[in-house]
């Protein structure tokens, strides 16, 4: 992250360009143990960062995405109660995502 403005000013110096964008992402993973079973597997979470850089080289934007999934025992419903779901194919987006993964 910390070389994230250096590579944008690289790549706008050598295509000659006003601006730049970048967008990266990809998968991290944290070893979990199951509650029930004790087994230990590996969890995704979907991480990215994107940040775009003006005329001026300042940096206009950067942010840093995470997408936790959310694992439970039990099926959770939906607000209108017709379709359930599993927990586990739902995912959190947000700065608490950031906040478990660093403080875990």
């Amino acid at each position: 992250m910390k070389n994230f403005p250096g590579i944008l000013r690289e790549m706008k110096d050598r295509l000659n360009a006003e601006s730049a964008h970048l967008s990266v992402t990809f998968p991290y993973f944290i070893e979990k143990e199951a509650p029930v079973t004790r087994t230990e597997s590996f969890l995704e979470y979907a991480c990215g960062f994107e940040g775009s850089l003006d005329g001026t080289d300042r940096m206009k934007e950067f942010t840093v995405s995470v997408s936790v999934p959310i694992n439970t025992l039990l099926p959770v419903f939906q607000r209108d109660q017709r379709m359930r779901r599993p927990q586990s194919e739902r995912h959190y987006k947000g700065e608490r995502a950031v906040q478990e993964i660093l403080l875990d």
